[in-house]
């Protein structure tokens, strides 16, 4: 059952080829995607290893635009952090 109710029969082929590539599977697989999901972390932690380009923000704890933007060097927006998004991922679909 995918959580994202994808349909497997829209897929587009570069949708497929993707899926392949990064999960090595299309089908849905929690524990493939949480593993690959831990891989890429790990990995994008060990490139950035003894470096201060990468930002680890943790949106869901409340960080938002004063971590960003001391991080980029850009002062503040007046506006609210946009904590909330579309979770429909169109790209999925032609």
């Amino acid at each position: 059952h995918s959580p994202l109710n994808i349909n497997h029969a829209k897929l587009t082929p570069m949708t497929q080829m993707l899926l392949q590539m990064v999960y090595r599977n299309f089908d849905w697989d929690d524990e493939k995607f949480r593993q690959v999901y831990r891989e890429h972390l790990e990995d994008v932690e060990y490139f950035f290893l003894n470096s201060d380009r990468l930002l680890k923000l943790n949106i869901c704890n409340g960080e938002g635009w004063i971590k960003l933007c001391d991080f980029l060097n850009k002062p503040i927006p007046p506006h609210a952090f946009p904590y909330l998004g579309n979770r429909r991922n169109r790209i999925f679909y032609e």
